[in-house]
């Protein structure tokens, strides 16, 4: 798993200027060898690399960018949605590998980390300062390799480079607990420790950008998932669990809920959960959706009549709690069944179980530490039966 990170570039004009040629020699050039090998058979592309024979003789640069035409064209042709155009590249950017590029390390008053790049001239090499920032030090700081690749890019007229990193492996924690993701549409994501992440705010946000399209990963709302996937595992520091979802297509779902998700990111979240608990050793699975917003988490009976909109009452044995905290804990409870978790419990289900003498189906967990605070949160034990909370760290 590689991470990739953007630093901005502080150079002089005519450190840009360079940049600026080998932009456009790269445009040129992936442009030139897209043309060449839309005309290759389907079995040919099957290959990672173009052929020996059909990459660029000319500079180093050259053969990167034929590389990249080869890239492009598969990635078209795999899609299998008939396009007969051909793609026109139009990025302002280009691509080194490491025999076109080194880093150092060497610190001034300003800046504390250097790329000497292939200047488009045979020997000559140009030094481009840069900062690093807070993540990018974490990261280094735990051990993780800087990769030998980097690419230059344009972005509202400033130039970055994206670095990329492999972190050290690390060992998947054990005897942690695992706290319960919901992501629903009017309040954005709700915890299995009773915490709702946007409420108002989320509905408020989805109607601004609802017919809106956004380019180049800057949409608001993958963004806001972004922020809090990065929020949880510096919070929680253990496993996570969401729904197994699957929204594709239009059988057996109202026009009404097609509308209303048409614009959430609902697999964002997982995705961004799945790579960063990874990095630091936890685990993001999946569970079934089926009745997890209608099965009560105290006594387990099932009705469609214990939801009504966002408020949830127990047919049975008279639970209330919100329902999307309910889902939540639900998502932890089937969770800690399958993979043998510790779950993360709302504490008001930790104390119905508690006041109606029902025995949990497995040692569980009840948050007291705000999530919102900077370190770990502090999970408690309890004992339901005997109203007492054992501390235990998360």
């Amino acid at each position: 798993m590689k991470l990739s990170y953007k630093l901005k570039v502080y150079a002089n004009k005519g450190k840009i200027g360079v940049l600026e040629t080998l932009a456009r020699f790269w445009q040129k050039k992936v442009n030139y060898y897209i043309n060449f090998y839309w005309k290759a058979p389907d079995w040919e592309l099957k290959l990672n690399k173009p052929p020996k024979e059909f990459r660029g003789s000319g500079s180093k640069l050259e053969n990167l960018a034929s590389v990249k035409a080869w890239q492009t064209v598969k990635s078209i042709r795999n899609k299998k949605r008939g396009q007969k155009d051909k793609p026109v590249f139009r990025k302002d950017e280009f691509e080194l590998d490491e025999t076109l590029f080194t880093f150092e390390n060497f610190t001034t008053k300003e800046f504390d980390f250097w790329i000497k790049s292939y200047s488009g001239k045979r020997g000559g090499r140009i030094a481009i300062p840069f900062k690093k920032h807070r993540r990018l030090n974490y990261w280094l700081n735990k051990g993780a390799r800087l990769q030998k690749t980097v690419k230059f890019k344009k972005v509202n007229n400033n130039w970055y480079a994206i670095v990329y990193l492999q972190p050290k492996k690390v060992k998947t924690k054990q005897n942690v607990p695992v706290v319960g993701i919901d992501i629903d549409y009017t309040n954005g994501a709700v915890d299995s420790a009773g915490n709702i992440w946007f409420d108002k705010e989320w509905v408020a946000l989805r109607k601004r950008t609802k017919w809106r399209e956004y380019k180049n990963g800057n949409n608001p709302l993958k963004q806001a998932f972004n922020r809090l996937a990065k929020t949880l595992v510096n919070t929680y520091r253990c496993h996570f669990a969401l729904e197994k979802l699957n929204f594709k297509g239009k059988k057996g779902r109202s026009k009404k809920f097609r509308r209303d998700y048409k614009n959430l990111p609902y697999g964002y979240l997982a995705r961004r959960l799945e790579t960063l608990a990874h990095l630091e050793g936890f685990q993001v699975v999946r569970v079934n959706p089926a009745g997890t917003s209608q099965t009560c988490p105290v006594c387990g009976f099932k009705s469609r009549e214990n939801r009504n909109g966002d408020y949830f009452k127990c047919k049975d044995c008279g639970f209330k709690n919100q329902a999307d905290v309910v889902g939540a804990t639900n998502i932890a409870l089937r969770a800690s069944l399958r993979y043998r978790f510790q779950p993360v419990v709302a504490q008001a289900v930790a104390e119905e179980w508690g006041r109606q003498g029902i025995q949990p189906p497995l040692e569980y967990f009840a948050v007291c530490t705000p999530p919102q605070s900077r370190p770990p949160a502090d999970f408690r034990r309890c004992d339901p039966l005997c109203h007492t909370y054992l501390t235990t760290c998360g």
